[in-house]
C-alpha cells in the first residue's frame, strides 16, 4: 500500500492580513496573445494588463485573480485561483454583467 499524499490546505486569510490601501491598481487593455495569459500583474508595481478580448464572466475572475496578486503578493497561485472563483461566481450569481469593452 502506497503512503498517500496530503493535500496541502489553501492559506487562511487573517483579516489583519495587511493590505497597501495605496496600490491603486492601473489596469492596462492589451492582446495578451503571446503571453498565452488573460492577464498579468508585475510584481513590485501596481500594473495589471488584460487581454480586451475576454467574455463578461472571464474578464471579472480575471481582474479579481490579478488583483488578489497585487494586493496579496504573498498568497500562491492556487490561493489566489480558488478565491477569486469563488468571489467572482458570487458576484456573477447577484447579476453583475459587464456592458461595455
Amino acid at each position: 500500500m502506497q503512503p498517500t499524499k496530503k493535500r496541502k490546505k489553501p492559506e487562511k486569510l487573517s483579516i489583519f492580513t495587511e493590505v497597501d490601501a495605496k496600490r491603486t491598481p492601473r489596469i492596462v487593455h492589451r492582446k495578451l496573445g503571446r503571453e498565452r495569459n488573460w492577464g498579468e500583474q508585475w510584481p513590485g508595481t501596481s500594473l495589471i494588463f488584460l487581454d480586451p478580448r475576454m467574455r463578461s464572466y472571464r474578464y471579472l475572475d480575471t481582474l479579481i485573480h490579478e488583483m488578489l496578486h497585487l494586493f496579496f503578493p504573498e498568497l500562491n497561485e492556487r490561493t489566489v485561483t480558488l478565491l477569486a472563483t469563488k468571489m467572482s461566481k458570487e458576484i456573477w450569481r447577484r447579476r453583475y454583467r459587464r456592458l461595455d469593452k
